[in-house]
């Protein structure tokens, strides 16, 4: 099955929260029904509005909205998702909010706290924002490393301060371009 969202949601995203929610719980209610496993993939690209010289130009919204998206990714509170990405969604230019906040209503229908979330990466190499995350039911098995930003193909720049900013601009890691 493949749904794409309409294209009122370059303008309208947020006034679609509701609807989205309600599109989410129901595809929930169909999905469970089934016998087999489902796995559902939304697209995560975040903002597209991180440099200037990109075809959408820069705003100020990116990085809050990316980051109150990956704040939302790693614990499915749903303020940050659905009040604080939401404040700075218009101006983000985010061609994955909509489908973001259809998995929330998917994800709550299956009672919210039952999801294990996992942040995977949360970065913007070029001009705009990218996620990996992964929701189960189940534990990841601890025979499974959990992925590291040495392993990837970016890692996030620290500015001194033991913080880790993955919405950084790109800089040069071994020979690979890291945020």
């Amino acid at each position: 099955m493949v749904i794409s969202q309409p294209a009122r949601r370059y303008d309208n995203s947020v006034q679609m929260i509701p609807e989205l929610l309600d599109l989410g719980r129901k595809l929930y209610t169909q999905l469970e029904a089934l016998s087999e496993s489902v796995v559902i993939l939304i697209s995560a690209d975040l903002a597209h509005t991180h440099e200037a010289t990109g075809p959408y130009g820069f705003s100020k919204a990116a990085e809050p909205f990316d980051r109150n998206i990956g704040n939302w990714a790693a614990t499915l509170h749903p303020s940050y998702l659905l009040e604080q990405a939401a404040l700075y969604a218009n101006d983000a230019k985010s061609c994955g909010f909509t489908g973001l906040v259809m998995l929330h209503g998917i994800l709550e229908a299956g009672q919210l706290s039952s999801w294990i979330p996992v942040m995977h990466a949360n970065f913007h190499p070029s001009y705009y924002g990218m996620m990996v995350a992964s929701f189960s039911r189940d534990a990841p098995p601890n025979n499974i490393d959990q992925p590291r930003f040495e392993d990837s193909n970016f890692a996030p720049q620290s500015h001194g301060d033991n913080v880790l900013c993955p919405n950084c601009t790109p800089r040069r890691l071994n020979n690979r371009v890291a945020p």
